[in-house]
Order: structure tokens, then C-alpha cells, then sequence
């Protein structure tokens, strides 16, 4: 069996795929977004008119001449991958044509509204060897099996993650287009990396810097209302911030030296600290011989 029976014209064909649509007419490069929104504009529309819709050779309806048909197409149909194009019949001569493949692609002609960007009717397609679309699979089944090429499906969840860096769910990531988009947007982006890394080393620095003076802020406010005392810096100042704002705020003023204060009873060159004091320089961050410390000094001053 030759290649040429197995090119059999489909009774049904991917008319658009769902992504960023890109052409190529008299030479200048356009493109457009086709969804499901879109999707059912096109069919609504088509139903509307309730007849076939022509497929015909090289876009020949348009010329307001003779225009013999290729075929039919009766219905449109959604699907996961875009519209479909179901065929009611194909002509002799188009059969012809794409079993011995003369005719390999098509080319929808469509009608747009909203400056040019959202497509709103399909007149009709044609059989053409130079579609305006890029990416546009060949018609019959031998000829869309590439003999060298990889399966490249991608993962869905691959998919969703490249969506998700390059912020844009229009992007057709399956076809050869969708392809090259894809990386020369992650090209760019590469690019820009090292400029985002250093901007956001000076950001983590900047809010780093913010916090720090933020704390010495909070600390020097409770030493100034004698809430701490200077042997509690180092402790405080490992508080995150907010712990820090809470700790300063239900402190009251002179809790770093309550008074009046016991005589100590010397035990030694140290003092002793009762139990209750000791409480007192746990909720201080202070250890006993820093508190002891400063029980020292103050009934040195007394005793004066």
C-alpha cells in the first residue's frame, strides 16, 4: 500500500486552536486571541445563518468569480483544543487533490470586529498551500504524522507552571509557534534575572534596615520611660519586631528598676536575689547576676 492511500480527507478538522494566533498577510505579521469565548461567537454566528459554510480553492469566493467548491462544512463544534470544522462532503476534485497531496493545508477566512482583534464571523475556508495562519496542521492524517520530530505534548501541569512565570494564559504551548513564543519570552526573561536578583538583594537590605531601625526605635522609647535598661539591648533587640512592639507597648514605665528595693544580704562580693526578683529579671530578659548587678549599684547609691 503507497503513501497515497493512506491520505484520506478528514470528515472533520482542528479549524482554530485556543491560544495566541499568529498570521502572516501581504508580508506584515499580525496575531489575535482565540478562546472559548470567541469559539462560541463563531459557532453562534454560523448557526445563525443556518446553511453550509463553503470550503473552496485559494480563497476564489472572494473574488466574486466562479468559484467551484472544495466541500462543505455543516457544523462547528468546540473542544478542549479549539473549534472543529466537520465536513458534510468533500468534492471529487478536492478528493483528489489532498489524496495525492496537491492540496495539503486550509485557510479560514474570518471576519474580525473590535479593531481587528477579536474574530466575530467565518465567511469560509479555503484549500491552500500557503496558509495565513502559522501552525496550521496539514489535512489528511499521513501527512500531520511527523516522521523525525518527538512527540512534544507537554505536561499539563508543566503547561501551567510556564503560564504561571510568563503571566499570559493565552499562550498555545503545544504547536511550533506556541513553541518559539514560549522561549523568547523565557529568553528575555533570563535576561532580565540578574537585574530582578539585584534589585531584590537592595529591597531585602532596604526592609532589613527599616526593621533594625525600627527596633532601636522601640527600645530607646522604653528606656526612656525606665521600661528597659541598657543590659537588656542584645536580648530585645533578637525579638522579631512584632514581639519587640508588643513586648515595649505592655511594659510599664520604671519596670527596669522597681522600687523600692530590699537591702541585700551580702552572700560573699555578690547579692542574693529573692525569689520574687527573680521573676522580675526573667520578664526583664535580664539573668540574676545582671539584675544582681543592678540591685548592687542601686543600694550602693542608698547606702551613700
Amino acid at each position: 500500500m503507497n503513501e497515497q492511500e493512506h491520505r484520506t480527507p478528514p470528515e472533520s478538522f482542528l479549524l482554530l486552536k485556543f491560544g495566541r494566533r499568529i498570521y502572516t498577510k501581504d508580508g506584515v505579521e499580525g496575531s489575535f486571541d482565540f478562546d472559548a469565548s470567541a469559539a462560541d461567537a463563531l459557532t453562534a454566528e454560523f448557526n445563525s445563518r443556518s446553511r453550509d459554510l463553503v470550503i473552496d480553492f485559494e480563497h476564489s469566493t472572494l473574488s466574486g468569480n466562479e468559484a467551484p467548491a472544495a466541500g462543505w462544512i455543516d457544523r462547528l463544534e468546540k473542544t478542549a483544543e479549539g473549534l472543529t470544522a466537520h465536513v458534510k462532503y468533500w468534492t471529487d476534485k478536492a478528493k483528489e487533490y489532498l489524496t495525492q497531496g496537491e492540496y495539503r493545508y486550509f485557510s479560514p477566512t474570518l471576519l474580525f470586529e473590535h479593531g481587528g482583534k477579536t474574530p466575530a464571523a467565518l465567511h469560509s475556508v479555503a484549500l491552500t498551500n500557503h496558509p495565513a495562519l502559522h501552525g496550521v496542521d496539514a489535512l489528511v492524517a499521513n501527512d500531520n504524522q511527523p516522521k523525525t520530530r518527538k512527540d512534544t505534548t507537554m505536561d499539563q501541569e508543566l503547561q501551567d507552571a510556564i503560564r504561571k512565570v510568563l503571566g499570559d494564559t493565552a499562550l498555545a504551548l503545544t504547536d511550533a509557534d506556541g513553541e518559539k513564543a514560549v522561549a523568547a519570552k523565557l529568553s528575555a526573561l533570563a535576561d532580565e534575572l540578574p537585574v530582578l536578583r539585584e534589585k531584590a538583594a537592595k529591597c531585602d537590605e532596604l526592609q532589613a534596615a527599616r526593621t533594625e531601625a525600627e527596633k532601636l526605635s522601640l527600645f530607646d522609647r522604653g528606656l526612656k520611660r525606665r521600661a528597659f535598661c541598657n543590659a537588656q539591648k542584645a536580648a530585645l533587640m533578637k525579638l522579631p519586631l512584632e514581639d519587640l512592639r508588643e513586648f515595649e507597648k505592655n511594659t510599664p514605665d520604671n519596670a527596669a528598676l522597681p522600687l523600692p528595693l530590699p537591702k541585700p544580704e551580702k552572700q560573699g562580693s555578690a547579692y542574693a536575689l529573692t525569689p520574687e526578683e527573680k521573676k522580675i529579671a526573667s520578664k526583664m530578659c535580664l539573668t540574676n547576676e545582671q539584675f544582681a548587678e543592678i540591685k548592687k549599684q542601686y543600694c550602693s547609691k542608698e547606702n551613700e
